[in-house]
């Protein structure tokens, strides 16, 4: 059995990063993610996931619960457990248990006034796309100031605010530009511009801090929206030539890592 008690609001907004929800590069709203696995061990939650298009992978853990019973708890459908969860206000402190070793229900429950949420657990799919993301991520570490994916070793890396980002993912939304984001980390920021010289164009230069000695590139399509999207604050973005991007945010009570596949 696993049981957890954790603060509605900071929950919500954990899982909404896990979701995955944003623009497609056709423009329409897609939610990434599923299913995932709550791993509850050592006082912590972790949660690693890869998108059904394998064009993100995630590993978020986090803090801010009281892990009551180690175990792990699927949650079949997100986007439902989410919509239960904030039938509660986001001050409440609630539990979040299995109901039984084999009765496939997770319970929300609320101490005063009482209020239980009885639903429905997870299917094979989950726990496929579970061990998916396990695999992916035994080549994957990173933290605020190293990165390594497979063999890549990441040398240049910015820290940027979530919103600098957002606003450089708005200017795809211009009739007539493509989805398509070319990134560029240099030693004064990062850069990046979207369409081109035949049917017009908008180049974002944004000053930030890194350790960039040289230029490094890489464009981005399906997953960049997804991601940023659900930051806020300041993030570490870590880049190399035609690799894909990491992404690491740390905040009091979680820290939350996304590898983004470039563009093909």
């Amino acid at each position: 059995m696993v049981k957890l008690k954790t603060n509605v609001g900071s929950f919500l907004d954990l899982l909404k990063m896990v979701e995955l929800e944003g623009k497609s590069p056709e423009g329409s709203t897609e939610v990434m993610i599923n299913g995932c696995v709550l791993e509850c061990k050592e006082g912590k939650v972790r949660i690693t996931a890869l998108a059904v298009i394998k064009a993100v992978l995630l590993d978020i853990t986090y803090t801010g619960a009281v892990i009551e019973e180690e175990g792990n708890l699927p949650i079949g459908n997100l986007s439902e457990f989410l919509e239960y969860l904030q039938r509660f206000k986001n001050s409440d402190e609630v539990t979040i248990e299995l109901e039984k070793a084999k009765s496939n229900k997770i319970l929300i429950s609320r101490v005063f006034p009482k209020k239980i949420a009885h639903i429905s657990s997870y299917d094979e799919e989950t726990i496929d796309e579970y061990n998916n993301g396990k695999q992916a991520l035994e080549k994957f570490t990173a933290d605020e100031k190293t990165a390594t994916f497979g063999s890549i070793t990441y040398k240049s890396s910015v820290i940027l605010g979530a919103e600098n980002v957002k606003e450089m993912l708005d200017d795809g939304n211009v009739r007539n530009l493509t989805r398509d984001y070319p990134f560029e980390i240099t030693p004064d920021g990062i850069n990046c511009t979207v369409g081109d010289d035949t049917r017009g164009k908008i180049e974002n230069f944004t000053l930030a801090k890194g350790n960039a000695t040289d230029t490094v590139k890489s464009a981005f399509r399906s997953g960049i929206d997804n991601v940023f999207r659900n930051l806020s604050g300041d993030l570490v973005i870590f880049m190399e030539n035609n690799a894909p991007m990491v992404v690491v945010k740390v905040a009091d009570n979680y820290i939350a890592k996304f590898v983004i596949a470039p563009r093909i």
